[in-house]
């Protein structure tokens, strides 16, 4: 119990930081997030979606109807509140609409965590840390979404991590259905897979192949090494 609150906080302050460390970090953030978005897609292609595809016996191709509306809500969210820029009431109608998701995201990723760290220790470990380091370094996330939409951008930084501690509760106080497991991780797996798209298509020239190349080597040898020894 103590270590999943432990890494909930870790999730939390990633995402309430990351404005602030890619702001400090401004002539590095093109490295970065290059890094990162290699790591992230090594991580969702190669441990996520097999952990998620273990969930097939259980409930078929519709395993994967959780990743589609992952990646679906939050790009079709961010479209709508872009598509309504010059219409405030209507716009802040989204924005809360997109807050409460990014709400359920965190409260679901805390659950996921939970799950994890009872089924193997250092999968739940892997879990945390990955996305973590995801929240920190790329800006795909909270800041871009909802910077534009008002005075109160700090109060919903707070509460949305925060959320990750909430479902982390959820997990350890009420009887959580094991097999939920794996439509949890269709589900951030789906996420996952949007913040690389946004983080990579629109920004092909300031996207630094290097770096991204270096992520992909880096995370692929580590997931390989842990899966050789049985250790995740």
């Amino acid at each position: 119990m103590v270590l999943s609150y432990l890494l909930s906080l870790m999730l939390g302050a990633a995402s309430f930081f990351s404005p602030n460390f890619m702001e400090r970090f401004e002539k590095k953030k093109s490295k970065f997030a290059s890094f990162t978005i290699g790591l992230a897609t090594v991580y969702v292609f190669l441990q996520l979606l097999p952990e998620a595809y273990q969930g097939v016996p259980t409930y078929g191709i519709a395993i994967f109807v959780t990743t589609l509306i992952g990646f679906s809500i939050f790009h079709i969210g961010e479209k709508l509140i872009a598509k309504y820029e010059k219409k405030p009431k209507l716009r802040r109608d989204l924005g809360i609409l997109h807050l409460l998701v990014f709400f359920f995201y965190h409260t679901v990723v805390g659950i996921t965590l939970v799950e994890l760290l009872e089924t193997k220790i250092l999968s739940g470990i892997l879990f945390a840390v990955s996305l973590s380091f995801i929240y920190l370094t790329t800006s795909a996330l909270f800041e871009e979404l909802h910077a534009k939409k008002g005075s109160h951008v700090l109060t919903k930084r707070i509460v949305s991590a925060a959320t990750f501690l909430l479902g982390v509760t959820i997990a350890e106080f009420f009887h959580i259905n094991t097999s939920l497991l794996f439509p949890a991780l269709g589900f951030v797996s789906g996420v996952l897979i949007y913040i690389v798209g946004k983080e990579v298509l629109p920004q092909q020239k300031a996207s630094n192949p290097g770096y991204f190349t270096l992520g992909i080597i880096v995370y692929t040898t580590i997931l390989l090494l842990l899966n050789f020894y049985q250790l995740i």
